[in-house]
C-alpha cells in the first residue's frame, strides 16, 4: 500500500511528540529544551524517509545524553508529575493527588513549587495546552472534543486559557501550522 506523504508526517510528528511528553513526564530536563517548532518544520519538509529518521535520531540523542537529572526531584514529585502525565485529561487536582500520595494538599504544593520552580496549578495547565498544542497540531479533532480531551469541560474556558497562554486562540494555533 502507498501512503500518503502527509499522512507519514502527520503520524512522525504525533510519535514524536508522544515521546517528548513521556520524557518531560519523566523529568527529563532536555525534553524541554527541544525546539518543537523547528521539528515541526524539518519533519513537514523532509522529502525522503532518510531525513524522518534523522529527526528520531536527533531526539534520541538529545534524550539519552542526558545525566541523571532526575536525582534533584524527590521521589514524590516525581510521582505526583507522574499521575499528572497520566490523568491530567480528568481534570484532576492538588486535592486528589495529595490524597492518592497520602500527604496534605498543602505540602504538596509547597513541595511542588520548591522542586519545580513553578506553582502546582500552572504546572498542571501548561501540561494541558501542550497536549492541546500536540492534538491542534497532530489531529482533526474538533476544538471541543481536543478541550475535553484534555481535561477542560468547557471549551471556551479552554480557549481562554489556551489564549492566556500561548497568546493566541487555539483555531488560529492550528491554522498557523497548516
Amino acid at each position: 500500500k502507498v501512503y500518503d506523504p502527509h499522512e507519514i508526517k502527520e503520524s512522525y510528528v504525533r510519535f514524536i511528540w508522544a515521546i517528548i511528553e513521556t520524557a518531560k513526564g519523566i523529568g527529563n530536563k532536555r525534553a524541554s529544551e527541544i525546539k518543537q517548532q523547528k521539528l515541526l518544520e524539518r519533519i513537514m519538509n523532509a522529502k525522503t524517509r532518510a531525513e524522518l529518521s534523522g529527526v528520531c535520531d536527533l531526539i534520541a540523542e538529545t534524550l539519552s545524553s542526558m545525566e541523571d537529572e532526575t536525582a534533584s526531584d524527590n521521589l514524590t514529585i516525581r510521582r505526583a508529575k507522574s499521575m499528572i502525565s497520566e490523568f491530567y485529561h480528568t481534570g484532576v487536582t492538588l486535592d486528589e493527588i495529595a490524597s492518592r500520595l497520602n500527604i496534605t494538599p498543602e505540602y504538596l504544593g509547597t513541595q511542588f513549587h520548591k522542586e519545580t520552580g513553578v506553582t502546582f496549578s500552572s504546572y498542571i495547565k501548561n501540561f494541558r495546552i501542550q497536549k492541546a498544542k500536540e492534538l491542534l497540531i497532530g489531529t482533526s479533532l474538533k476544538l471541543y472534543e481536543i478541550s475535553d480531551r484534555v481535561g477542560y469541560s468547557d471549551p471556551k474556558y479552554f480557549s481562554k486559557v489556551f489564549k492566556e497562554t500561548t497568546g493566541q486562540l487555539p483555531a488560529d494555533y492550528r491554522k498557523s501550522f497548516k
